[in-house]
């Protein structure tokens, strides 16, 4: 049994593991038909029919060369000399013999041979082969129609026990064939369903392994806020700790976007209107006054982005809105902020606008606040528009292509 496997799978070093199918149902093929060529050589031989003997005997050589053929690697050499014989012995025996000995029958085979030893994405070589193929029953058939006399004649009652023969060997084949065909649908079946078992066990302990990354990075960054804070509240120097503050701000805003995909149980993805919201709230308490009334309107849609935006994008929005807080509304007693989100056409837009205080855009490169609005923007390479006035207060526009996965 093990030298019968070892013999149906010859040349499966050489073969894609995806496609060892076909290779075993060849040499099935192959090393069935050689072995029921036997039985027909014993015969004749014994009738003294010596150059049928030699037909089978070719066949049999043939056969055994396509066996040697996948052995060496010349796999579709091999497949192109099984469809060579195929087509050619059954006529050729045909026309020996006679249309009555039942050679043709063995052409049943020939949807589920070729089917199975050729992909059907190779249309060339299906063509080809299917084309020698009805080239060989046409001939095979004319020979019967025509009722061509043998070379060979035979009496009735041998050509019919010749029928039964091939019409047995014919069932048999049939059915090794197609048990290798089943047999292998179990096999890959087996294997895919396994594959599948650790493809998923692995994705699971990526998972847990990607939300233990976030949830420390997350930890981290709170680490890092309150070490920051607590510099502030030990410098007295009111420029540094100004910067210090805003570095916080940086900071809960990369540590928000960490607990919000550490939470929605996805990771690689976040909802950007729920991140602005709670964004916002985050930075208006921090710089809420108790003698100025503002006004937050957020127009948003539901849009998801993944991390690589979400962190640079989240950054511009604390940007944004922290200066709004800090600069446009000096010396008023109220004030209103805009936040607007949207996606269309693969596009995302992010609006940011106040009715604050504006400034002269020209000269505002060197803030370093404008600065790094204009890098993040150029990170995510969104288009950056800033209007402002004094009249109007200021906007901000970011728009950049976004393709969902």
């Amino acid at each position: 049994m093990s030298l019968l496997k070892k013999l149906f799978n010859i040349g499966a070093r050489h073969e894609d593991p995806s496609k060892s199918h076909i290779l075993i149902i060849q040499n099935s093929f192959a090393i069935v038909s050689t072995l029921f060529a036997i039985p027909f050589e014993v015969y004749f031989i014994s009738i003294n029919q010596y150059a049928i003997t030699g037909v089978f005997f070719a066949i049999q050589i043939v056969l055994c060369s396509s066996l040697y053929l996948n052995y060496i690697g010349k796999l579709a050499a091999s497949r192109y000399f099984i469809v060579f014989i195929y087509a050619l012995a059954l006529p050729l025996l045909t026309y020996y013999i006679g249309f009555q000995s039942g050679f043709y029958l063995y052409y049943f085979l020939a949807p589920i041979l070729m089917l199975s030893i050729f992909d059907l994405s190779e249309k060339k070589q299906l063509a080809l082969t299917f084309g020698a193929v009805l080239i060989s029953i046409s001939a095979t058939l004319a020979i019967g129609q025509f009722q061509i006399k043998p070379i060979v004649p035979f009496e009735l009652p041998t050509l019919s026990a010749l029928f039964r023969s091939n019409f047995v060997i014919g069932l048999i084949l049939l059915v090794v064939m197609n048990f290798q065909i089943i047999n292998r649908y179990f096999i890959t079946n087996r294997q895919l369903k396994k594959s599948n078992a650790e493809l998923e066990k692995n994705i699971s302990e990526k998972n847990v392994l990607l939300a233990e990354v976030h949830h420390r990075v997350k930890n981290n960054l709170a680490v890092m806020t309150s070490l920051t804070n607590l510099q502030i509240h030990q410098t007295k120097n009111k420029e540094a700790s100004e910067i210090l503050v805003q570095n916080s701000d940086r900071l809960k805003s990369m540590s928000l976007i960490h607990d919000s995909l550490y939470n929605s149980g996805n990771l690689n993805e976040i909802n950007f209107n729920h991140y602005l919201i709670n964004l916002c709230e985050d930075v208006i308490k921090s710089y809420k006054q108790d003698d100025f009334d503002l006004k937050l309107i957020m127009n948003t849609e539901d849009v998801t982005v993944d991390i690589t935006t979400a962190v640079p994008l989240g950054l511009v929005a604390n940007e944004i809105i922290v200066n709004s807080l800090k600069h446009a509304f000096l010396n008023k007693k109220s004030g209103t902020i805009t936040i607007q989100l949207s996606e269309s056409n693969e596009k995302i837009k992010l609006c940011c606008s106040d009715n604050g205080n504006g400034f002269d855009t020209s000269l505002s490169s060197d803030s370093i606040g404008i600065m790094l609005i204009n890098d993040l923007a150029d990170q995510i390479d969104a288009n950056l528009m800033v209007n402002s006035s004094n009249d109007s207060g200021t906007s901000y526009e970011i728009l950049f292509h976004h393709s969902p996965k």
